[in-house]
């Protein structure tokens, strides 16, 4: 439906009951009817306080070791109530493991930790939750 005046379509308000408040963080990906929004930044300061109030974002890994078990890993993660805003699978090179892990690169367990880190693909995660860390 049209606007005559303006010839610009106006939105009517209804109910989608498979979406719920916890979906809309910055950087979450919602579908609604049949459309996938993602939201990007909020309105004003006032919302994005109440929106972001409690909620914290934190970093987790699945490592080269656990990669075969990363179905029952991320289904504990959605057990704990943590939603997955960010996922990415990849194999880290030697630049990649040094970056990561500049804090411990001078110790001497960088050596084999390395070699362990580039063995397979690791997959990181930005997990979503209130009081997350």
């Amino acid at each position: 439906m049209f606007d005559c005046k303006n010839q610009r379509p106006f939105l009517k308000r209804q109910q989608v009951p498979m979406v719920q408040l916890d979906d809309f963080f910055q950087g979450a990906k919602v579908t609604i009817m049949a459309r996938v929004l993602q939201v990007m930044d909020y309105g004003d300061v006032h919302t994005r306080n109440h929106f972001e109030h409690q909620r914290q974002r934190t970093f987790a890994a699945i490592k080269p070791d656990a990669y075969m078990s990363m179905g029952k890993i991320i289904d504990s993660i959605y057990q704990q109530g943590f939603k997955i805003n960010r996922m990415k699978m990849s194999r880290f090179n030697k630049q990649s493991i040094v970056q990561f892990y500049a804090e411990h690169k001078d110790r001497d367990y960088f050596p084999p930790l390395a070699e362990f880190m580039q063995s397979d693909v690791t997959i990181g995660m930005e997990l979503v939750k209130d009081n997350a860390v």
